[in-house]
């Protein structure tokens, strides 16, 4: 993994002879099963013998926004940004003078940011494994036995367990008086309602949105159609 970034800097004063230099140390894990266990900690020191005053530009560890701070890689291959893009101007900020778009640094001081990296990029392209080769694994079986005396196939006239909320009733005539069964019953269809609607948003995108991502985090084609699939199964009632 490949990590750059810039760090933009002003000092509190002029020009000055002092040294002013900085430190930055990235570590990450070393696997992750999923992209919302990805944090990347970044650590600033200012090892200079001057304070400084640093903007938190977007495309800095400073930043506080889910941009992109880091080149990712793997050989020719990177991951998908899904970010923020913002319009930022360090003369605007400077003359402004908010102490919230600025970390404060004295000499031998550290800052230490953790960034997440879930809804920022999509690894869906990159990996693990990026030969795109559909192969056959064989798997080691073993036979079992068992004997079957009577009911050799299902009930025609079985009821089906797999109803939609609105429609589960019989769960409700024991132990719920009328009211609460009403109650129940009226929260219900709006769940289904709930579902359907989340369903046809669903299907209405193709890519990234905050709405898609605060539900399931990064977006990925095989993740939305499975996504997909299963509101769908709990609108036809299937759950």
């Amino acid at each position: 993994m490949i990590l750059i970034l810039i760090l933009i800097l002003v000092t509190l004063c002029g020009r000055v002879s002092t040294t002013r230099d900085l430190l930055l140390s990235l570590s990450v894990p070393n696997s992750a099963v999923s992209i919302n266990e990805l944090l990347v900690t970044s650590i600033v020191t200012n090892t200079g013998d001057h304070s400084l005053r640093l903007l938190n530009h977007p495309q800095t560890v400073l930043s506080h926004l889910p941009t992109r701070v880091f080149h990712i890689s793997r050989g020719n291959i990177t991951p998908d940004f899904t970010g923020l893009i913002v319009h930022y101007s360090p003369d605007y900020v400077v003359q402004k003078n908010n102490s919230d778009d600025f970390t404060f640094l004295d000499p031998g001081q550290t800052y230490e940011r953790i960034h997440s990296l879930a809804g920022v990029y999509n690894f869906t392209g990159t990996g693990p494994d990026n030969s795109g080769k559909i192969v056959i694994v064989k798997a080691e079986t073993n036979s079992t036995r068992f004997k079957i005396s009577g009911g050799l196939v299902q009930s025609q006239n079985r009821p089906n367990r797999f109803n939609s909320f609105a429609q589960s009733t019989q769960m409700l005539q024991s132990g719920c008086t009328i009211d609460q069964q009403n109650i129940i019953s009226e929260a219900a269809k709006y769940a289904d309602q709930y579902i359907s609607n989340a369903l046809t948003y669903l299907q209405t995108i193709n890519g990234y949105t905050p709405r898609y991502g605060a539900w399931f985090g990064a977006y990925g084609p095989q993740l939305a159609e499975t996504v997909k699939f299963h509101y769908a199964n709990m609108v036809v009632g299937r759950w």
